[in-house]
C-alpha cells in the first residue's frame, strides 16, 4: 500500500472533484457510475482527508477530479453491445 503525505496529494484546495457514491447490494455494476454526477469543491485538506462544499469528509481513494462530461445512460447501453459483439466474434 502506498501512503501519501500532504506534498504528494493529488488534490489541492479549490479542485473539482466527483465522490464515489455508497454501493448497494443489488445495483448493477456495469451500467451504473460509481461517482456522483454533482461536482464538489475541496475547501479543505485535514491530514489524509478532504472536506467538500457540502461538509462530508474523503479521503483521495474515494474521489476523482471532476469533468464536466458524463457517460449517460445510452451510452453505457452502446458500450455493454459492443462488448457483447466482439465476445460473440472472438
Amino acid at each position: 500500500m502506498i501512503y501519501l503525505t500532504q506534498t504528494e496529494s493529488p488534490f489541492k484546495i479549490g479542485d473539482i472533484v466527483r465522490v464515489q457514491k455508497k454501493h448497494r447490494t443489488f445495483d448493477k455494476k456495469g451500467l451504473i457510475s460509481i461517482y456522483s454526477k454533482k461536482l464538489y469543491k475541496i475547501i479543505v485538506i485535514k491530514g489524509k482527508r478532504y472536506e467538500v462544499d457540502d461538509g462530508s469528509y474523503y479521503y483521495a481513494e474515494q474521489l476523482v477530479k471532476g469533468t464536466d462530461q458524463l457517460p449517460n445512460q445510452s451510452q453505457y447501453q452502446k458500450l455493454v453491445k459492443q462488448n457483447k459483439q466482439q465476445n460473440k466474434t472472438e
